[in-house]
This record gives C-alpha cells, sequence and structure tokens, in this order.
C-alpha cells in the first residue's frame, strides 16, 4: 500500500498527497524520522507504489538541462532502449527544495504541492 500519491491540480501543478488509511500517517513519521538516509530518499521511498503501478517516474536534472539538485517527476515521458529521453512533456518541480523538508510539509499539511512546467 502506498503512503503518499500523486494528484494533479487543475493549475498545472501536483500534489503529492498523504494516502488515508489506517496507520500511513504513523509510518510516514517513522520514515521522516530515519535520519540515516537523505529527503529524496525517503521521499521516492514513500512514492515507491507510485512508480510502480503507474506512469510516473523520476527525471535527472540533467536530462532536461536543469540546475537543481531537488526531485523532478513526470508522467509523460517517452525513452529510448537505452533509456534516454526522446520527448518530454510536463515536469513537476519542487522550487523550495533546498530549504523545505517535503516529508515535514506533509505530515503538517496533508500534502506538497510541485509546480508544474513544459
Amino acid at each position: 500500500m502506498s503512503l503518499l500519491e500523486f494528484r494533479k491540480q487543475t493549475n498545472g501543478n501536483v500534489r503529492i498527497q498523504l494516502v488515508r488509511g489506517k496507520g500511513n500517517k504513523q509510518e510516514l513519521k517513522e520514515l521522516a524520522a530515519d535520519d540515516t538516509r537523505g529527503i529524496n530518499s525517503k521521499l521516492l521511498d514513500a512514492l515507491e507504489d507510485e512508480f510502480c503501478n503507474s506512469s510516473w517516474e523520476t527525471v535527472e536534472p540533467e536530462e532536461v538541462g536543469a540546475l537543481y539538485s531537488g526531485l523532478i517527476f513526470t508522467d509523460d515521458c517517452d525513452r529510448s532502449d537505452h533509456g534516454d529521453i526522446e520527448r518530454i512533456g510536463r515536469i513537476y518541480y519542487n522550487p523550495n527544495y533546498a530549504v523545505q523538508d517535503e516529508l515535514a510539509v506533509i505530515l503538517e499539511n496533508g500534502y506538497v504541492e510541485y509546480e508544474g512546467m513544459e
């Protein structure tokens, strides 16, 4: 069962939100408290089911020419047999990644919003 899920918004952004379910918030708190791992690793772990069961994937910043070290997601990407991007649509990123702990925001608000751009 997934702890977090993607929800596209009418403004072109995407929310990463807590899946309501017994024990999910507590499990996310425990994951967030693991100080042996970085925030990106923990966020990806909480989103594992989304990546395994949908078209969502991560995009490396250098694949889209971004000078950025946060996570970038898309659900609109075609790759070659070698894994290179041949076409990409809308991508989603957190402009506050350097000063914001996404898991802490989700635990407080129920979601964090990533900005979308073409």
